[in-house]
């Protein structure tokens, strides 16, 4: 008979073991679970951050492209301005030239026509005195 209270006594603290250690496993099972749930709300915040970060980095690189084709637009209007500003000193060059070419035919033509008065002069002034 002690045998068997001894037995009993065994099992039962062993029975109250296995309670003391359920218990225990249910704690720590309820403190994962808790954690659990903060870590899949942590994820799902971080989740969310990616998405709206790759929603901000979508944005900018369609502005960079937009901004990069309005560079090459605006890059080829100045190319086009410089060679436009080059094409008109060329001209401004040739006109000052013709300018020059011009204001020394008129002197010469003017010296020209200053003789020429001064001859028809002397010959009207010959012509008078001879009649």
């Amino acid at each position: 008979m002690e045998s068997i209270k001894h037995k009993m006594d065994c099992l039962l603290k062993e029975k109250d073991d296995a309670v003391r250690r359920a218990n225990e496993s249910e704690t720590t099972c309820a403190q994962f679970e808790s954690e659990l749930a903060r870590f899949e709300k942590e994820v799902d915040k971080v989740q969310r951050a990616i998405a709206k970060t790759e929603d901000q980095l979508d944005e900018t690189i369609s502005t960079h492209k937009t901004t990069q084709d309005k560079l090459e637009i605006i890059d080829k209007e100045v190319v086009d301005a410089e060679l436009q500003v080059g094409a008109l000193k060329r001209r401004i060059a040739l006109l000052e030239e013709e300018t020059n070419r011009a204001t020394s035919r008129l002197n010469e033509n003017m010296e020209k026509i200053a003789t020429i008065e001064k001859l028809v002069f002397d010959i009207f002034k010959f012509i008078i005195d001879r009649f």
